[in-house]
């Protein structure tokens, strides 16, 4: 469900996973970048504690996808995921979700996620240099390619892309070539 909400593919999922004396609650891989996630699950309202954490964890094994998950994200830590995301490299991105149950009429409850932060890419990619028009064309290329096999994924700005298979652990990675022959 958090895969579909955010538009991101997982894989390799560990739960307790550990960096250094400590454990992050989930850490793995998203499959179109093969950027390391972590996921760090909080009962009740945000803390500096859990903070910390998610930035100890994201520099223990250079995550670039950070999402905490909590019951109810304060102002403060609303602000300070912002500021990340708005003061960190393009590829790095903070995610804020509060964990929702919900029940319709007599319906079994049902988990939410209600993303309360994300990362804005349109101003990254304005603010970062590096951006070239080489770039921006493969964006639009894996944009079009994904719209076409309808892939819930976002476009990269890159020369490969990864897809799950629906095998854990087993992915197809697209890429371009300069080379003439392929081994």
């Amino acid at each position: 469900l958090l895969s579909q909400k955010l538009h991101l593919e997982f894989d390799e999922l560990q739960r307790e996973y550990p960096i250094g004396n400590f454990r992050v609650d989930i850490f793995g891989k998203e499959i179109s970048t093969n950027s390391a996630v972590i996921i760090e699950n909080q009962f009740s309202k945000t803390d500096h504690d859990h903070l910390g954490k998610i930035l100890t964890y994201a520099s223990g094994v250079d995550a670039k996808i950070i999402i905490w998950i909590a019951e109810e994200f304060t102002d403060e830590h609303k602000q300070a995921l912002t500021w990340l995301n708005e003061n960190t490299p393009e590829e790095i991105r903070f995610f804020g979700i509060e964990l929702k149950v919900v029940k319709i009429g007599d319906s079994k409850p049902a988990v939410d996620f209600d993303v309360v932060v994300a990362p804005n890419q349109w101003v990254k990619i304005s603010r970062n240099p590096q951006t070239s028009e080489r770039y921006e064309t493969y964006r639009r290329f894996w944009r079009e390619l994904l719209e076409k096999y309808r892939k819930n994924l976002s476009p990269q700005p890159q020369s490969w892309m990864s897809f799950r298979t629906g095998i854990p652990g087993i992915s197809y990675t697209w890429r371009f070539n300069t080379q003439k022959k392929v081994f």
